[in-house]
This record gives structure tokens, C-alpha cells and sequence, in this order.
């Protein structure tokens, strides 16, 4: 368990940027009993958005914790050309980055998308560069508070995850966030292995405070 479910709803402060968009695990109870009753998603607007169609004002959110991907991971790309090329925009802290958000979400490449100023311009240089996941590679092992590759990383311990989950027999489907369980013997108890993207450790449920 890395972080802790909170009451909501969600802060205004913590919603993010037009740049940038913290993505949430959020409950529609004070304390959630099973997946069904969690999405993941992001704040615009006002609204909570899971990317799949679903949107509800923030108000609605009863508990929620903030997923981070906390230390990036380290990723290596492997095409020479094309890693030199990304440098040229991108910081290694960049690169980490996006890759820790993208890779194991099951579409075939990678998006590396910035918005850089223009000197003696009035306006900015947007650069955009699509890298083929097979060419990008984890130099590093098992995060627990950030999304690991599966199976390239595997859980060390049996129990519950958060995974992200592309089903089979739906290729219509987005990928989504959910909660699976690895039992003792190394088996995802829902999913067969090809059809877990990447997982990471679950928050701790939200607990009331105490009456003073």
C-alpha cells in the first residue's frame, strides 16, 4: 500500500494544468467495497473523466487518492537515430516520463508530444514524434508506486493490484484501470496473462477521522 484513499471530493489545486493532468482513483462511496465501485481518471473542468465515456462532476466523488508516477522509471531506446533525435527536444526526465504514462497501454507506439517557445516568435514550435513500443525498453525493475510493464516485470508478492486490462475477445474495447488479484501460484485470478497490460500497489482504503 503506497498512498490512502481520501474524502472527497477532489481539490481544485490538485486537478492539474491545461499542460498537465494528475489522474485519480476515485470512489462514488466513502469507502468503497469492490472495483466495480472505482474508476481512474482525470479532472477537466470540473468534471471527473475516465476516458471511456463516462463523465460526473467532481462533487460526486466521495473518496479519491492521487496516483502518481512518483521516480520515473528508466527506459532506454533502443533505435540510436531515433534516441538522439528525441534528445534533441526532450530531457531524460521527459522521456522517463512519458514512457512511464504509455508503455503497456496496449496501442503499438508511443507519442512524444511538446510544446516549445519560439525564440524572436510569438508563438510556440509543437514537436511530435511517434516511437514504436518494441523499440523501448525498462533499464530498470519493480516500482511499487508507478505502473510496471507485465509480464516484462512481474509482482513480487501475491494479492490485490491495480492493473491496466485490454480483454481479448473485446479488441473494441479501450484499455482500463481495474483491480485484479494475483494468487499464490503467480495467476491473475480474472485475466489471463496476456491480457494484463501493467500493474502497480493499491492506496489503503479511506478511514473517517476520529470526532474530537
Amino acid at each position: 500500500m503506497i498512498v490512502q484513499m481520501k474524502k472527497g471530493p477532489i481539490p481544485r489545486e490538485l486537478w492539474g494544468s491545461e499542460d498537465k493532468h494528475n489522474r485519480f482513483l476515485v470512489g462514488f462511496e466513502e469507502s468503497p467495497k469492490d472495483a466495480s465501485a472505482l474508476r481512474y481518471g482525470l479532472v477537466l473542468d470540473g468534471f471527473f473523466d475516465d476516458g471511456d465515456y463516462f463523465t460526473c462532476p467532481v462533487s460526486e466523488v466521495k473518496s479519491w487518492c492521487l496516483i502518481e508516477t512518483g521516480t520515473p522509471g528508466k527506459w532506454r531506446i533502443k533505435n540510436r537515430a531515433t534516441r538522439e533525435n528525441l534528445k534533441k527536444y526532450f530531457t531524460e526526465e521527459e522521456i522517463n516520463r512519458i514512457c512511464d504514462c504509455n508503455m503497456g497501454n496496449g496501442n503499438k507506439e508511443v507519442l512524444f508530444a511538446k510544446r516549445i517557445p519560439c525564440s524572436r516568435r510569438p508563438y510556440l514550435l509543437f514537436v511530435n514524434c511517434y516511437v514504436d513500443q518494441a523499440d523501448i525498453e525498462l533499464v530498470q525493475g519493480y516500482r511499487p508506486d508507478a505502473w510496471n510493464p507485465y509480464p516484462a516485470i512481474k509482482p513480487t508478492v501475491s494479492g490485490f493490484y491495480l492493473l491496466t486490462v485490454k480483454l481479448k475477445d473485446q479488441p473494441n474495447v479501450k484499455p482500463f484501470v481495474t483491480i485484479g488479484c494475483l494468487d499464490p501460484f503467480g495467476y491473475w485470478e480474472k485475466y489471463t496473462d496476456s491480457e494484463v497490460l501493467a500493474f502497480r500497489e493499491l492506496p489503503e482504503a479511506y478511514e473517517k477521522e476520529k470526532e474530537k
